[in-house]
């Protein structure tokens, strides 16, 4: 696996409306901002991102608007990460298709863990041929 480029990257916040629906003109206006100000990357629904709070629609429509708006200005990084290792596996593979330049996975939370109960999880995931980054031109 090839890592991202070294540079200063930021935790995308999921922006909401008084509705506490998606505000997606928001992330987008942000992403932009993070990139004129000269940022190298950012990674999606994260924990910052409270992507335990986001349904899996929801976590597609984030990475699309940070996607969308940081192509050919910075590296976007999406945190596809859950407690289910198939949800995992759909959100790595609308990532890289859709043109992440990186994933990152947390393991599954919220049960005790050690590396040979990890590995199961992550060989999933793995095999789905998501796990690359592209270099910016």
């Amino acid at each position: 696996m090839t890592r991202m480029q070294p540079g200063a990257y930021a935790a995308l916040p999921t922006f909401l409306d008084a509705d506490e629906a998606l505000d997606l003109t928001a992330i987008r206006e942000h992403v932009a901002r993070l990139a004129d100000a000269g940022l190298d990357g950012i990674l999606a629904c994260g924990s910052t991102g409270e992507f335990v709070a986001l349904d899996e629609d929801e976590r597609i429509a984030v990475a699309e608007a940070a996607l969308e708006a940081g192509a050919g200005r910075l590296s976007v990084g999406v945190q596809v990460g859950s407690s289910s290792t198939r949800q995992s596996v759909r959100l790595a593979r609308h990532a890289a298709a859709a043109g992440a330049d990186a994933i990152a996975c947390v393991t599954p939370y919220y049960l005790k863990t050690d590396e040979a109960t990890c590995a199961p999880s992550t060989r999933p995931r793995q095999s789905c041929r998501c796990w690359r980054t592209r270099s910016r031109a």
